[in-house]
Formats: C-alpha cells, structure tokens, sequence
C-alpha cells in the first residue's frame, strides 16, 4: 500500500473509532436517561455528518450509505422537537442507533483486517426509511391536535419538565390530573400545560404529553426525581432554559494534529475528484507546520470536502483548452493556505479558475 493512502486510512481509522466512541457514550446516556434531549441530537448529527463526508473520501460504500440514510432521520427531528416524539418512538430510535453502532464495528474490524465490506445492507436502509416513514406519519397525525403552549413555557427563564405516558396504559387525563395534585400537596410551585387536565382534549396528551413550568432547576430536578420514584414516571424531559453558548478555549491537554495530515488527505481527494471529473488539478499548500485541535481539524475537514469538490467541479475551466486560451497554466491550481494570525489561526481555500462557488 502506498505509504500517504496508508497514512491517511489510519487516520480515517482514529477519526472514526473515536466517533464511535462518541456516539457509543451517547445511547448509553440516552439510554440510561431513557430520552433523547435536543443536545443528544445536535452531536448525533454532527458525527452522522462526519461519518459520511469522511467514508465518502475512502470510498466504504456501506458507511457512507448507511451513515447518509441514517442522517435524513436526524435532518427531519431538527426542525421538528424531539422532545414532542413519544416515548416509543425515542425507543425505537434508540434501538435503529444501536443496530447501526453494531453494525459500524463490524465493518471498522473488517477496514482493519482487510476485509471485505458489507455490500447488501438494503435490510438496513429499509429499516431505517421505515423509521422516518412512521416519524413522519405520527407528526402529521398529531397536527390537528397541537395546540400552542403558553408563552410560560418558551420563556428562558424556566425549567420545564416534558412527561409523556406509556401507550399501553391509558387513562392519560387521570394520571396527569394525579401528578398535577401530589406535587402541588408537596408544596412544589409550577405552572402546567394543559392547564384544564379535565376538561382538555385527551387526544393531545396522548400525543403531546404534560408540560410542568418551574422557576429553579433545583425545583425540576426534585420534582423529577419524586415522580420517577414516587409514580412509575418514566419518560421524563428536562428542559433547561436556553443559555447562550460561551466560547472555550484550548484546553492544553486537548489532542493536537498537524495540518500535514489534513493536507495528506486532501490530496487524495483532489486526485480522486479529478480523476472522476476528467481535469488535471495541482494541490498547493502552506502551514503544514501548524498544530490544531481535533475539534478544528474535524470542522476544517468537512470544510474543505464541499469546497474543493466545489471548486474543481465549477472552478476550474472544462478543458486545458479553455484555460490556454485565458493565458493560463494548462494545470489548474488549487491552494490551501494556512498561517497563524493574532485572532487564531487564517485558513484559506482557492482556485485560479473562476472560483469557489459556495
């Protein structure tokens, strides 16, 4: 094997192990949780995204396949709330992410003792799309029923708690009417939605759920951990108020990489791109030198995919006629220049065609 290839697949090999190590203590919070929060999946996307954009660069069909398939679902819960699926639809996302952890080992064991990968994974993607189907499905279903939740619980400044109840149990009006009671016995000081439990279309929390508002987490939290031990409450929510993200520094101990590697790799794709769209491209670069985090590198590589593709695609001219003929180089040029600047670190993607476009 050619000693840059094989740099560059044990990079992908550390990339992606380290991935799914991720996406392994991800299920197992969700599972011990017993729900998915909005956090869980915003990461489980970013490394679905991940997964792809590198399998594709390597070539592994079935990663790439199934990684992309598996991302549509998490696409469609972003501009939905998971917080308003069911509880046994999380179950059953959870399961679909397990198979697919399962199923990412094996074929990461195969890259590793080169092996064959899988080429029939159809019974995978079926079960997958069956999935978003019946997601789908189930929010149409349930848009004649939402009804708007009080400005109280958008508000930032409060803690809500998102119950749902098991399908298989019923009397969804009376068990709410009973949480409501025992934690106002409790003296605990909350708002809830529906606020006429009795009076409210039972349909709506069957598909929705009760909402609980609280003024501190202290207060949710508590009030939680008494219905989870108290009442048999399992599928439970807590929803912080939305905080604004601050921005982290390095930490010194945090894994740095050589942007040597990243070029390594791109290089490979500019030959695998040009080869594929019949134009003859040279890859020049600056700053091999510089060290970055493995949070930068990931974020730069995902970057750098879309454009360069981009570029050697609508960038570059067709034919080394056309180039001639616009007084330049019959090899096109593609740069990626890297320097350190007082702000961080300047990261600068070009082509001498008519240039990237986004």
């Amino acid at each position: 094997m050619n000693p840059n290839i094989e740099q560059v697949l044990q990079l992908y090999m550390t990339e992606t192990v380290s991935l799914l190590e991720q996406f392994d203590n991800i299920l197992l919070e969700v599972k011990n949780q017993q729900f998915f929060s909005s956090k869980h999946i915003d990461e489980l996307f970013r490394i679905l995204h991940t997964l792809k954009g590198s399998s594709s660069m390597m070539e592994f069909t079935s990663i790439t396949e199934l990684s992309h398939t598996t991302e549509d679902i998490f696409t469609y819960i972003q501009t939905q709330n998971i917080d308003s699926f069911p509880c046994h639809l999380q179950n059953e996302l959870l399961h679909i992410l397990l198979s697919f952890s399962d199923f990412l080992h094996k074929e990461l064991k195969n890259i590793e003792e080169q092996q064959v990968l899988l080429s029939n994974i159809d019974h995978f993607i079926i079960k997958i799309k069956n999935f978003y189907n019946k997601i789908k499905e189930d929010e149409q279903e349930s848009e004649g029923l939402s009804l708007d939740i009080p400005s109280l619980f958008h508000l930032s400044s409060h803690y809500r708690l998102h119950l749902f109840f098991p399908e298989d149990q019923g009397m969804e009006a009376a068990r709410a009417l009973l949480i409501v009671t025992n934690l106002k016995q409790l003296s605990f000081s909350f708002h809830h939605y529906p606020s006429n439990i009795e009076s409210f279309n039972r349909s709506y929390l069957e598909k929705n759920g009760l909402f609980l508002s609280f003024q501190t987490e202290m207060e949710a939290i508590n009030a939680k951990e008494y219905l989870e031990k108290n009442m048999g409450i399992q599928c439970i929510s807590l929803l912080s108020p939305v905080q604004p993200s601050p921005v982290r520094s390095s930490s010194p101990t945090e894994t740095s990489l050589p942007l040597s590697l990243l070029f390594d790799k791109m290089e490979l794709f500019v030959q695998k791109i040009q080869t594929k769209l019949n134009k003859n491209v040279e890859l020049i670069t600056s700053g091999s030198e510089i060290a970055i985090t493995k949070q930068t590198f990931d974020a730069l590589n995902i970057a750098c995919i879309h454009l360069i593709r981009n570029a050697i695609d609508h960038g570059i001219e067709p034919t080394s006629s056309e180039r001639l003929m616009l007084h330049k180089k019959e090899v096109g040029t593609l740069s990626l220049l890297a320097k350190k600047t007082k702000e961080g670190l300047s990261f600068t993607i070009q082509d001498d065609g008519k240039g990237i476009d986004t």
